[in-house]
């Protein structure tokens, strides 16, 4: 489904749940179960429940849409890269007047290379930037990576914190096209966080860590915290 409209000096227009096949066998394939795509130039704005019409077919708009925005939202997505590559969930991204937006729900993302590989599943996101701010958070994924033989590590719900000298992020929640992130707790600026519950590291079957670790280093002010945590270091019998 799709409304637009355009006249001297403006124009915008929104797509709205149409599914996406892209087949490249065997580069690559992309598909998307629902997309959305909005646009408006600096003179142009929509808002919620506005009705476009021509004869008896009609569009509704079900959601505000700033002057000056690009957004692209899609439910379903997957994507996979001569099977080394891989992405997949719900994820949105939207630009508004430098600002730019984006959110993930239930991602999965992963790089593979034989017996190596890096990924996280389950995750969300929530992501803020513009000219001067740059700020994100990641949360609810299980890691997985393994570099056999040299070592592996495992979470089962990991936490990232990241906030620029110039950003603060407050609690509550960003959306673009109904794909949501909500941020639980205020994001200090000048902040790196790192926490994952239920690790498991281990290098060369040598050295294994296991338990609940955070970390974090705000302003120069460094927090590490641990909880049912085991460190061993093994060598022969």
């Amino acid at each position: 489904d799709f409304g637009l409209t355009t006249g001297t000096g403006s124009f915008g227009f929104e797509l709205s749940n149409g599914s996406f096949e892209l087949d490249m066998d065997p580069l690559a394939s992309v598909t998307a179960t629902t997309v959305l795509v909005q646009y408006t130039d600096v003179n142009t704005s929509f808002t919620d429940g506005q009705v476009l019409s021509v004869g008896s077919i009609d569009y509704e708009f079900t959601e505000d849409i700033a002057t000056d925005t690009i957004a692209f939202a899609v439910t379903g997505f997957s994507a996979d890269i001569v099977n080394f590559v891989s992405l997949s969930g719900d994820l949105g991204f939207r630009l508004n007047a430098g600002d730019i937006v984006a959110v993930g729900n239930n991602v999965d993302a992963a790089l593979e290379a034989g017996p190596a590989k890096v990924g996280v599943t389950g995750a969300n996101f929530g992501l803020i930037s513009n000219a001067t701010e740059f700020g994100f958070e990641v949360s609810g994924g299980a890691l997985d990576i393994n570099l056999n033989p040299l070592g592996s590590i495992t979470a089962s719900d990991l936490l990232v914190q990241y906030t620029n000298l110039s950003t603060t992020i407050a609690a509550g929640t960003i959306t673009v096209g109904g794909i949501s992130y909500t941020f639980d707790e205020e994001i200090a600026a000048d902040t790196v966080a790192v926490a994952a519950v239920g690790f498991e590291g281990t290098v060369a079957d040598f050295v294994k860590i296991t338990g609940d670790i955070g970390f974090s280093i705000s302003a120069g002010n460094i927090v590490a915290v641990g909880n049912d945590v085991t460190a061993s270091l093994e060598a022969g019998p």
